[in-house]
């Protein structure tokens, strides 16, 4: 319903040894609140059977029976989640419905208001990675992007300039996801020689891509989409002249 709030942040837990343990969580609560809420009531936690995610460790869900916004955390990780709602409103009003949801989830990586049913038939017809964002999606927006900036008869710096403010937005608004991340450090790292009046490496920005993304995220080390990426880009790399 409209009364209620869903979202996602982390939690912290203490087990009964006294181990402090950080957890990814949804949150689904019967109140209003914006991002950076702080809530206070009764409340479930509950871990699904398959509750370890490879990219972000431990993951759950908190259900508010009752609560009441209680204070409003600041600073600049709920300044984006702030901007980031912000979007999400903006796309649902410009294309309401199913449309204006997709459009969340393929931009944002919003996808809480999928409905259960979109969500199966996309299973079923084997196209659900379409909806987690990845390179694909940087590719695809920054070349239409890039296309535009052409027709503007713009200088190249400063279109690879305004390409890459766009895909550092773009990894930041879409939650740091490694798959994204790796796409938009190598652009930002095979713009960067232009720059500088060197040449462009694509085995050492695809290697400080990866470098970065590890000490960002450790848990990406053991995720499976970040090894696939990186392969398949390391493989482009090595044959495609061949």
């Amino acid at each position: 319903s409209e009364e209620s709030v869903r979202g996602e942040g982390e939690l912290s837990l203490v087990d009964a040894s006294g181990k402090r343990i950080s957890a990814r969580v949804r949150v689904s609560a019967p109140v209003s609140a914006v991002a950076g809420s702080v809530l206070y009531g009764e409340a479930f936690f509950s871990l699904p059977q398959s509750s370890y995610d490879e990219a972000s460790g431990l993951f759950g869900t908190v259900t508010f029976r009752t609560c009441r916004t209680v204070d409003r955390l600041h600073g600049l990780r709920y300044l984006i989640g702030a901007w980031r709602e912000w979007l999400s409103e903006r796309l649902r009003t410009a294309a309401p419905g199913e449309t204006g949801e997709l459009l969340c989830a393929l931009l944002l990586g919003v996808r809480d208001g999928l409905s259960d049913s979109f969500v199966r038939d996309m299973s079923r017809i084997g196209t659900t990675h379409i909806l987690s964002l990845s390179g694909l999606h940087l590719a695809v927006l920054t070349g239409g992007i890039g296309a535009l900036l052409r027709r503007l008869s713009l200088g190249k710096k400063l279109r690879l300039g305004l390409l890459a403010l766009f895909a550092t937005a773009f990894m930041v608004f879409t939650g740091l996801s490694p798959s994204v991340m790796r796409a938009g450090f190598m652009l930002l790292f095979s713009t960067l020689p232009l720059f500088l009046r060197e040449e462009r490496d694509g085995l050492t920005s695809l290697g400080a891509a990866v470098a970065i993304i590890c000490l960002l995220q450790p848990y990406a080390v053991r995720d499976v989409s970040l090894w696939l990426s990186a392969l398949s880009t390391l493989g482009i790399l090595l044959l495609f002249d061949r």
